[in-house]
């Protein structure tokens, strides 16, 4: 089979998990909710969660208003009531629905008993409204902040804190956002949200530990998409589906097959490619995004499983280190279930491209080195020899600019890079990127056209690596 490790997106939503939410909505008073039909998307199916699909709370069509609540909840992912956290009560989150060109408002309420913020994972937005420790206050218990930003990218993107990350991701605090591009043909649509969820001997999900964890990241024990363990995407035979994938998992890499089709890669983190290409098999690290159309012809009535295999991150091997991990390779992520009546078939979906054109590379800008070991407090991972915030601050001027990554660890690492977008020059397809897998000791080199200006905080999205400081921040000015 051809491997392909994306650094891209599959779009198709799947049922979500059970959540519960039994709050009202008393922001700003009396609201209007925006009632426009929305295009073809599956319906998320969530069991007992009030808002699969967020409302928009703003009747004026080119602003999408939506308020988050972030508290404990408890949810079903198909192997017993867990206790964990969501925003409105669900896991995974809402999914966010807005076009190219809208303003996305989010009235957000902290109703946990400790400080968060929402980073919003590949968006190219004002530097205020990234989320990170690096341009804002923690959001304390019982406060209210409003993120505001113009969507100027379509595709598939997620919005998740970024304090004490690791643990607030893994206990359900992600969600999905799909910006719909107008000129894209109106093809049926699942976005399906991959995670993985590591729980006890008691069925609960299982606290953070040091050592192993901290050094090979947390790998969950029960595959889930859209929160739960056994989902399905519905397709009628003859159609076309685009399924939208993010991997919001700590740890695990996705690494997919879907029985008996040819998958056409049609987009990445930044939307989509300058022309498809055909792959049998996904491979999506923490944090990034792939967009996939699936023809319908299978068989109808019959039923096609998304299966995953182990990817290990460590050249050494062994890439889940003991940490509790049992799911088998060819373990299923989602069945693909056929309808009964064939529709009229119709020829494959053309979308925008955003008229890509390759980069040329340049001397880069600067050459980041990954590495780890063992520090004085347990195991630390490092970029240029230190970890965050001692991490030295590199700095970039508007235009043209080259990077090289550089892994010297044993370790594959994801490594994100927020506020702009990049192009792979060792990719073999041509798509805007933010987040890239760095294989064990190899490099890669990426090139961008810098424009947004502010403190852009870049890390590995194995989290646990993140919180033992593998983090920096890259100051870009005019």
């Amino acid at each position: 089979p051809q491997y392909l490790a994306i650094w891209a997106l599959v779009v198709s939503a799947l049922s979500f998990s059970a959540c519960s939410d039994s709050m009202s909505d008393d922001v700003g008073g009396v609201q209007d909710v925006d009632t426009r039909p929305i295009p073809p998307l599956e319906d998320p199916g969530f069991t007992r969660c009030s808002e699969p699909i967020a409302v928009d709370h703003d009747r004026d069509p080119q602003v999408v208003e939506i308020h988050l609540r972030a508290s404990a909840t408890t949810w079903n992912p198909g192997t017993g009531e867990l206790s964990g956290l969501g925003y409105n009560g669900c896991v995974p989150g809402p999914l966010i629905v807005a076009e190219l060109g809208n303003t996305l408002r989010v009235v957000f309420d902290n109703e946990l008993e400790f400080e968060t913020t929402i980073h919003w994972h590949g968006f190219r937005l004002p530097n205020a409204m990234d989320g990170t420790p690096a341009v804002q206050n923690p959001i304390q218990p019982g406060e209210r902040f409003t993120y505001e930003f113009e969507l100027v990218d379509a595709g598939l993107y997620w919005y998740h804190p970024h304090i004490d990350v690791d643990i607030q991701v893994e206990r359900g605090l992600h969600g999905a956002i799909w910006i719909r591009d107008p000129a894209a043909p109106d093809v049926d649509t699942a976005v399906v949200v991959l995670d993985d969820v590591l729980l006890d001997n008691n069925g609960q999900i299982a606290p953070p530990t040091e050592g192993m964890m901290a050094m090979m990241g947390r790998h969950g024990n029960v595959l889930l998409a859209n929160g739960q363990r056994a989902a399905e995407v519905h397709i009628e035979p003859n159609t076309w589906k685009l399924l939208a994938l993010v991997n919001t998992a700590n740890t695990r890499f996705f690494d997919m097959e879907l029985e008996g089709h040819e998958m056409q890669l049609v987009g990445t983190d930044g939307g989509f490619l300058n022309a498809p290409v055909a792959v049998d098999r996904v491979v999506l690290a923490p944090g990034e995004r792939a967009l996939v159309l699936v023809k319908g012809d299978g068989i109808p009535g019959e039923r096609y499983r998304l299966l995953n295999y182990e990817h290990s991150i460590s050249s050494s091997g062994g890439g889940m280190g003991g940490m509790g991990d049992t799911i088998p390779d060819g373990a299923v992520v989602l069945e693909l279930v056929y309808g009964i009546e064939s529709a009229e078939e119709r020829p494959q979906p053309v979308f925008p491209s955003d008229s890509l054109e390759p980069l040329t590379p340049e001397a880069p800008v600067h050459t980041w080195v990954l590495g780890g070991g063992m520090g004085g407090g347990g195991m630390v991972f490092t970029i240029d020899g230190a970890t965050y915030p001692n991490v030295p601050l590199v700095t970039a001027k508007f235009g043209l600019a080259t990077f090289v990554i550089q892994n010297d660890s044993t370790m594959d690492h994801p490594f994100h890079i927020h506020g702009e977008r990049f192009q792979v020059i060792e990719s073999n397809y041509l798509g805007w990127k933010d987040t890239f897998i760095v294989p064990a000791n190899s490099s890669i080199t990426i090139v961008s056209e810098l424009s947004n200006p502010g403190d852009w905080m870049y890390h590995c999205h194995i989290l646990e690596h993140e919180e033992t400081g593998m983090m920096g921040i890259l100051k870009v000015e005019p």
